[in-house]
């Protein structure tokens, strides 16, 4: 097993918190399971991280209090919730181990496009080189040659207005029609009607944005602006992916949400940023407790 390890663990709240509880919280890191949850024996881990088992259960002990420093709002900024005897949940783990494979992916979907970029431009220089070198054509110089040499015949060409029929300097009169694809400047034959881009309205958008947008237009009686539409969407679409694409479960969740009166989710008008990052203690309280997001998957 392995985990996601971040700089800013070091220089955050968690400044100075001593060596016994970075042994602890890098054990616990490394060894999360997928429903994030872990088990800690003290006894155990002195003899996998030395130290007495008082040290160990006192970094333990420093994990599981409020952080109002901390970061992440979620359990009121805890990094373990005690479950059974040795049992803990690891509140950010599922947030965390997203995020980096979201950031995983963006990156190496740059790496490919510029690669792809590289190749069609290489691909474009070698098709103007090519052009540039061909031999100047023989045929086409003895058509030039022959064209040149040929003189007018002095024979008047028979034209519609030699007849009478249309004056010259004058368009033929326009005919009337009730056809929409009637075209009169070639002859009258109707042409195919061209289609008309209609212009995106925000119909494009996932379900589960809409279903987002919707509901806050309901509660709070505005529009919800997407402020980073790659963002937004990539978060909900996360989340969506943690209920197996449920839209009632979505839909309670959302619900729930909307009713926090915590400062930082107030001041940032229900972004929708920080529904993701709390998503894990908003299901808790939908859904019981925090076994509920065990089934829950990356």
């Amino acid at each position: 097993m392995y985990g996601k390890h971040l700089a800013s663990t070091y220089t955050g709240s968690m400044f100075g918190a001593g060596l016994h509880v970075f042994a602890v919280w890098g054990y616990v890191i490394a060894n999360t399971k997928s429903s994030a949850r872990i088990e800690l024996n003290p006894k155990m881990l002195t003899s996998i991280l030395g130290g007495t088992a008082e040290e160990i259960q006192s970094a333990i002990n420093y994990l599981m209090v409020p952080d109002p420093d901390s970061r992440s709002t979620e359990y009121e900024g805890r990094r373990l919730v005690k479950e059974g005897q040795f049992q803990y949940f690891v509140v950010n783990h599922l947030s965390y181990r997203g995020m980096r494979n979201e950031e995983d992916r963006k990156i190496y979907n740059r790496i490919k496009k510029k690669e792809q970029r590289d190749r069609d431009k290489m691909s474009t220089n070698v098709k103007d080189d090519v052009s540039r070198g061909q031999p100047r054509s023989a045929h086409r110089d003895r058509d030039r040659d022959r064209d040149r040499d040929k003189k007018p015949s002095g024979r008047v060409p028979k034209t519609e207005h030699a007849t009478g029929e249309d004056p010259p300097g004058k368009s033929p009169p326009v005919q009337a029609s009730d056809d929409p694809d009637f075209c009169p400047a070639i002859g009258g034959r109707p042409v195919p009607a061209t289609p008309v881009k209609k212009k995106q309205t925000g119909g494009g958008f996932p379900a589960y944005v809409k279903l987002y947008r919707e509901m806050y237009q309901k509660r709070f009686g505005r529009a919800y602006i997407l402020t980073n539409v790659k963002e937004d969407i990539g978060s909900l679409s996360f989340v969506s992916a943690q209920l197996d694409r449920d839209m009632a479960k979505l839909e309670k969740l959302i619900a729930k949400y909307f009713e926090s009166d915590s400062k930082p989710i107030v001041e940032s008008g229900w972004s929708i940023r920080l529904f993701r990052s709390n998503f894990n203690a908003i299901a808790a309280k939908v859904f019981g407790d925090t076994k509920a997001a065990e089934p829950w998957r990356i």
